[in-house]
């Protein structure tokens, strides 16, 4: 079942001036933006022994397969930045290339595309330049055997050319005859995408750091007492050791 937790919508306003809003009804009840925040620039949980494999099995689905960003590379190869307008649906298995919506390209407002395989695609845009929102209604959203059904919320800020994008989804995936619940709280920003895990006493931040060289892949763990530093071992019980700020080592 290619059920990614990422596989809802790409939607990059790049460099659109957003004014106007929509209905809350149709988009849903707007999530707490600052709250969202708040979890990934202090997160309040605890990582330890007794939760790593759940942590670090969730910030690999979330993450894995994100396009969120829609980023490209520049003309002068000198790194990525957004792009205006693109959407995409796609799995961690997929290569397809975004479908674009027509009226979010022209930087209508509020619009509807349809989606490849069927259903559509909803949004309403507000704000300006530097702090801007856009809501998403996915209305059973269809590309190839995958169906969206659901709601996401992306707010983009800027300061002096950096820019930070938080996501937040509340949608049900179907594929090969199987849904899944999904709802994600991602942030993209300084070039790197992190996901807040829930844990049993608040929130952690979970990031993925892989080897340019295309060798390996750590985790990296933030919660309320500092990073840790996580690799797989392998195994068909997915064991791995993590490694604290502190020097505390605990394995899974």
């Amino acid at each position: 079942m290619k059920i990614v937790s990422g596989l809802v919508a790409t939607v990059v306003v790049g460099s659109l001036v957003l004014v106007g809003c929509g209905s809350d009804d149709e988009f849903g009840p707007a999530p707490d933006l600052s709250a969202a925040h708040e979890r990934f620039d202090r997160p309040d949980g605890t990582f330890n022994g007794a939760n790593a494999k759940g942590v670090i099995e969730s910030g690999s689905k979330g993450t894995s397969g994100l396009d969120f960003t829609g980023r490209s590379s520049d003309s002068s190869g000198s790194g990525t930045k957004p792009k205006s307008g693109g959407l995409k649906l796609a799995d961690a298995d997929s290569d397809d290339s975004p479908f674009q919506c027509d009226a979010l390209l022209s930087g209508q407002q509020t619009g509807s595309c349809a989606c490849p395989s069927g259903g559509s695609m909803n949004y309403a845009m507000s704000g300006g330049q530097g702090d801007s929102l856009i809501r998403i209604r996915l209305d059973r959203c269809a590309m190839d055997d995958t169906v969206i059904d659901g709601h996401q919320y992306m707010s983009m800020r800027t300061n002096n050319g950096a820019y930070t994008m938080l996501f937040v989804i509340d949608a049900t995936v179907t594929s090969e005859g199987r849904s899944e619940r999904v709802q994600l709280q991602s942030r993209f920003t300084d070039g790197e995408t992190e996901l807040a895990v829930h844990v049993d006493d608040g929130w952690v931040v979970v990031s993925i750091k892989r080897d340019a060289a295309g060798g390996g892949v750590t985790y990296s763990v933030r919660d309320r007492n500092g990073t840790s530093t996580c690799v797989f071992e392998g195994g068909e019980n997915g064991r791995g050791q993590c490694t604290s700020s502190n020097g505390e080592t605990f394995s899974w």
